[in-house]
């Protein structure tokens, strides 16, 4: 490992540090524990290994030893601080058992770097599965756990002790019992614990180590005197031992040296250092701010050129040390030696203290390691420099979607800096909408934001005197954010657009936002479709090309829902799958789809709907909240669970949907702006499938106004027509028809527009103007047809069956023949006892023809084809082709032309709905109305 950068092995995620989670050195002079790595070995075949001891009883070094002898793989991670907040945590967790187990993939690590509020099993549930898929034996250290307080990483920790597979095997290092509970790995015999009372040597221990690790010759006495002093405490002995090799006089050392832990050990550190000269002195205090080091670093922030040769003079001399590379480039010191360090460094020069501090950000961000350089800005309190690296690094963070990360730094600022700092509010008031479960805590953001920048704003002669022009659109946004969530939706437009017009493509992120958030606003105003579905086109193609993947998913997720208001289902299917596509490329070895793509499976999965292909509409819709899930966003989780109760009713799976339509019935606040016309028509679907207390339940809680017309309203309103025409109501229904025809025209809301002509045709149907009904749905089929829509028919009910039925006989030939195939694709779609079933390939259902009659006919009533019997005639015609005549012999019969044969056959098999012989004859045997 090079030293000027610790992490060259994982180009998979520039942050992490290499030297983190790979395992040290084991220290030179070491005296054999046989005891305690016999005890280590046979635990092996446990959970866990617990070794809990205050600092300097030799718990790394103990399992270093006893790793050296294992042929297991092996992955470790020295935690900090740093690690004490669950992003971090799982990325070294990923990073070092990638390091240890190449194998494994990167669908993990993607997950936790897209992850937002998260139930934590969603995130390890991939990892976990592929440990158990290798059958490499593993153990897992972790070092210094006493860092880790954070429940969510304590939380992790715990998934992984229950739900690894037997060759798989924890080690936990701490100087403190972890706050998780181990009595049922204790019950189970599955724990090994080892505590300072184990690792305190023996006499005969320290004599050895003593005379051969420390090389000193010291009486008999003199060893029991440091012994019982020391009380056998590895680091006691061998601070002790440094001080005499360089004492001149021993029994003033002896007579000197007593007290207890805290104060052997400040006496002997105290004693070592006072040796050391006063440039090794004033290294070892400098060097002491960093949590781990290399020459270049020690000389970027010493501003000298001698660490090299310091170093080597320092791990020649065994003095506190530890090699954390093969190299030994990098180092840490032992961490009783730094504690010491740092406090007289804080007492002595506090203001040399942040010096050091602020040279140490400088090296880590020249060198892209931002995470490191807000480590230290944070620790040293340099607030200010730690806000404007966020500032400029916030926009990669957050059109990757990596809003955990931005969150995580962003509540270690001090709030009032945040109040000062109109870019950071407006990413953290991002992050807090966009999970869709925050937004209470997003409003008393802005509240606190807003209500901050207004108060200053009275003192100024401008509210925008001082700001800067990517701030000045910041605070457009922010004050945007707050109308929409306030519900004053023109005022939310204002914003939006006076925001856009304070934002360029430089600062990518705000003109982004700025132009969905006017998406929005247009979408509550009324725009017609067609303009917002041009602007979603236009920035998702900005988005594409210059991979700025969130706002390509916000983007995309209100263009499906236009486009599924259009009815433009190809395009809507094309469109995901080239999404789809571009998100593999841009996560190159990733094996599986990003979280993000959740919204891509949801459109798969309502186009494969439309088309009647169930099967597919259910994996992908399922897919899609599984993702959703993965990603935290309980928005999409919601919408798609509305599209999965439409596949599922239209397979006839109403046991099935009963869990999911508890999960619907109360509109939770972070549902999305589409989220609504989704339920409204899972509940459609519902009175049609003859759940009508269900249906009723829901429909009386929603008090739907039938003056409101409105986008998020549009199945409200459908819902009442239904609920009329259900009870017969039809001069109601057909009240509210008509304007609501007007609406979705003038707003270019096709499916909607076609939905209420079906509706409209059935009631004419029903009243006894068949023609003037078939008409209507002509007109309907010929715009449907190029995107071969199927359920929009089918969910209407089988009037339309028997519409669709009727149309050869009511249009003209080459009229006819213009839907013909379309008509086809429908009647096999209702045809069909199990609609989910398609061919191999499932791209189109199966025909009629293939369909035994017993399965055709067995979901349709004898009632509905009373509603347009057969002549006697048709009668006749019919039984005379159930003995199997030919046309030319039945015309002979009857004394007609074979052109009227085949005029009376198509009546019939218009009438009957079927498509051959055999088919009507069948049919014509269940209804009795034939010989």
């Amino acid at each position: 490992m090079s030293e000027s950068t610790a992490n060259e092995d994982v180009q998979w995620e520039p942050f992490l540090l290499h030297s983190k989670f790979c395992q040290p050195e084991l220290p030179r002079g070491t005296i054999g524990r046989t005891d305690l790595i016999s005890t280590c070995q046979k635990g092996r075949r446990g959970k866990l290994t617990l070794l809990v001891a205050p600092a300097g009883f030799g718990k790394t070094t103990l399992v270093l030893e006893w790793l050296r002898s294992c042929d297991d793989s092996i992955a470790w991670i020295s935690l900090e601080p740093e690690e004490d907040q669950l992003e971090s945590f799982l990325a070294y967790l990923l990073a070092a058992l990638r390091k240890s187990i190449p194998s494994l993939s990167e669908r993990s690590l993607r997950q936790v770097q897209m992850m937002s509020q998260v139930p934590l099993h969603r995130v390890l549930g991939p990892l976990l599965n592929e440990l158990h898929q290798h059958d490499t034996p593993c153990i897992l250290v972790l070092d210094d756990f006493h860092h880790i307080s954070d429940p969510q990483v304590i939380e992790a920790v715990l998934l992984l002790l229950q739900h690894t597979p037997a060759h798989f095997h924890l080690v936990i290092t701490s100087r403190t019992q972890p706050t998780f509970s181990t009595m049922r790995l204790r019950a189970q015999m599955s724990l090994t614990e080892i505590h300072a009372s184990d690792l305190r040597f023996t006499e005969e221990q320290s004599r050895h180590f003593l005379a051969h690790t420390l090389e000193l010759s010291l009486t008999p006495q003199e060893v029991t005197l440091l012994h019982k002093r020391t009380e056998g405490w590895p680091v006691g002995l061998y601070l002790a031992g440094i001080s005499l090799q360089r004492s001149h006089d021993h029994q003033q050392f002896f007579r000197e040296f007593r007290g207890d832990d805290r104060l052997i050990s400040d006496f002997l550190l105290e004693e070592v250092f006072s040796e050391q000269t006063p440039t090794i002195q004033q290294f070892l205090l400098d060097v002491s701010v960093l949590q781990r080091f290399c020459p270049t670093l020690c000389d970027a922030i010493r501003e000298s050129d001698d660490a090299a040769s310091i170093l080597h003079e320092l791990d020649e001399a065994h003095l506190f040390l530890v090699g954390l590379d093969s190299k030994r480039q990098w180092f840490r010191f032992h961490h009783l030696f730094r504690d010491w360090l740092q406090e007289r460094l804080r007492l002595q020069a506090p203001v040399r203290w942040e010096t050091l501090q602020r040279r140490a950000v400088d090296w880590y961000y020249e060198r892209e390691q931002f995470d490191e350089a807000l480590h230290y800005c944070v620790s040293s309190g340099l607030y200010e420099r730690a806000a404007s690296i966020l500032e400029e690094r916030a926009p990669f963070f957050a059109e990757r979607g990596q809003f955990y990360s931005l969150s995580q730094w962003l509540t270690k600022l001090p709030p009032e800096l945040l109040q000062k700092r109109i870019l950071l509010a407006l990413y953290q008031c991002c992050i807090l909408i966009s999970t869709g479960t925050r937004r209470e805590a997003a409003h008393h953001l802005l509240v606190r934001v807003l209500g901050a920048h207004n108060a200053n704003a009275e003192e100024q002669a401008s509210d925008t005197e001082g700001l800067k022009g990517s701030e000045l659109g910041a605070l457009s946004l922010l004050r945007a954010f707050q109308a929409r969530l306030e519900g004053d939706f023109r005022r939310f437009s204002a914003e939006a657009k006076k925001a856009l017009s304070l934002s360029d493509t430089h600062h990518s992120f705000l003109y982004l936002e700025a132009r969905f958030l006017l998406c929005r606003a247009l979408y509550h105003l009324g725009e017609n479709l067609s303009v917002l579905v041009t602007e979603c086109v236009d920035a998702c193609e900005f988005c594409l090309k210059e991979g700025h993947l969130h706002h390509l998913t916000s983007f995309s997720e209100l263009l499906f829902c236009f486009w599924g208001l259009q009815g433009e289902f190809v395009m809507m299917r094309s469109f995901a799958e080239r999404c789809l596509e571009k998100l593999s490329s841009w996560q190159m070895a990733a094996d599986t789809p990003t979280p993000m793509s959740a919204c891509y499976f949801d459109a798969l999965g309502e186009s494969a709907y439309q088309h009647n292909q169930l099967s597919i509409s259910e994996d992908h819709l399922t897919k899609a909240i599984q993702l959703a899930l993965a990603c935290g966003s309980e928005r999409l989780v919601f919408s798609t669970r509305a599209k999965l109760v439409w596949t599922r009713l239209a397979q006839g799976a109403q046991k099935q949907t009963l869990q999911l339509f508890e999960m619907l019935e109360r509109l939770p606040s972070y549902a999305s702006t589409a989220s609504h016309l989704y339920v409204a028509r899972a509940m459609q679907l519902v009175l049609r499938s003859g759940d009508e207390e269900r249906f009723y339940a829901w429909f009386h809680r929603h008090h739907i106004d039938k003056k409101k017309l409105h986008y998020m309203t549009l199945y409200d309103q459908l819902a009442l027509i239904h609920s009329h025409v259900h009870k017969g109501l039809f001069e109601e229904a057909l009240a509210l028809i008509e304007p609501f025809k007007v609406f979705c025209e003038r707003a270019g809301i096709r499916v909607v527009h076609w939905e209420l002509e079906l509706v409209q045709a059935q009631i004419l149907f029903m009243q006894g103007a068949k023609t003037e009904a078939c008409q209507m749905v002509f007109t309907v089929l010929r715009q449907t047809a190029p995107q071969n829509v199927l359920r929009l028919y089918v969910d209407s009910g089988e009037t339309i069956a028997l519409i669709l039925a009727r149309l050869p006989r009511v249009l003209q030939k080459r009229q006819y023949d213009t839907v013909a195939a379309h008509v086809e694709d429908i009647l096999s779609a209702f045809s069909r006892k199990h609609p989910s079933v398609a061919t191999a390939k499932g791209d189109t259902p199966t025909s009629v023809a293939t369909v035994e009659p017993e399965s055709f006919l067995s979901e349709l009533s004898p009632e509905r084809y009373l509603l347009d019997p057969l002549s006697p005639r048709e009668i006749e015609v019919l039984e005379l082709l159930s003995l199997g005549m030919s046309y030319k012999k039945l015309a002979q019969q009857l004394h007609i032309s074979l052109a009227t044969v085949k005029t009376h056959t198509r009546n019939i098999y218009s009438k009957l709905d079927v498509k051959n012989r055999t088919q009507a004859v069948k049919r014509a045997q269940i209804l009795q109305i034939a010989g």
